[in-house]
């Protein structure tokens, strides 16, 4: 959504659109959500901003979701999906662009995420509770080398640690019965307010709405405490 704030910019000049999502092994259906009213949010700006878009989708089941967006929300510029990013870009009349530049894009994107990437991947492992000083050791960086390095990838501890504990409350929002509560405890927070609002903050929805959603079967388990 941070990209799309960019293409609809009001000093951007109209243009055509690329997204390039081959690269996508799962969807995320709190993502999913997210993303669906954001666009329906922002039909004006889009509309007046995107001239086309070309979706390049992945395969298997990301690939479906992908190729399905568009079923599931009206779009207002005309849409097109694509498995080959060279018929994409001939599509949006950018054939004289090299598909190798998009390669190049993704793999120098990619580069400069590297620690961003890898405490990502040590947070889910410790539910997303674990502090500077043991994330660093982790990585094998001093707490000043890990700040230096995220601040280059363009985020910071507080940050990813956030994002963790909210991935991590989803799993148990989906996976378990527990009252909300209990949830918010298991993710870290010690107030049940802050929990809610910071839920509400990364994902649209308060905890409750979204479980409801994503799981149907917890509805009138919520008290549970188990």
């Amino acid at each position: 959504m941070a990209a799309l704030d960019c293409e609809i910019a009001p000093e951007v000049a109209r243009h055509a659109s690329l997204i390039d999502a081959r690269r996508l092994h799962a969807i995320d259906l709190g993502a999913f959500g997210a993303l669906s009213r954001y666009i329906e949010t922002r039909r004006a700006a889009l509309s007046r901003a995107i001239a086309r878009q070309a979706l390049i989708r992945p395969d298997g089941l990301a690939g479906a979701a992908v190729a399905g967006f568009y079923a599931t929300i009206k779009p207002c510029f005309p849409v097109k999906v694509f498995t080959d990013p060279a018929d994409a870009l001939e599509w949006l009349g950018a054939a004289t662009c090299s598909t190798s530049l998009l390669e190049s894009l993704h793999e120098v994107a990619s580069r400069s995420r590297v620690v961003a990437a890898a405490l990502q991947k040590y947070l889910e492992s410790a539910g997303g509770r674990a502090c500077l000083s043991e994330a660093a050791r982790a990585l094998k960086l001093s707490p000043r080398q890990l700040q230096r390095k995220l601040h280059e990838d363009g985020t910071c501890f507080v940050r990813e640690q956030r994002f963790a504990m909210i991935r991590r409350a989803r799993t148990l929002l989906v996976d378990t019965n527990y009252h909300i509560k209990r949830v918010a405890i298991e993710v870290g927070y010690r107030s049940l307010p802050h929990f809610c609002a910071a839920f509400h903050k990364a994902v649209g929805e308060t905890p409750t709405a979204w479980r409801d959603r994503s799981n149907p079967s917890t509805v009138g388990a919520l008290t549970a405490t188990s």
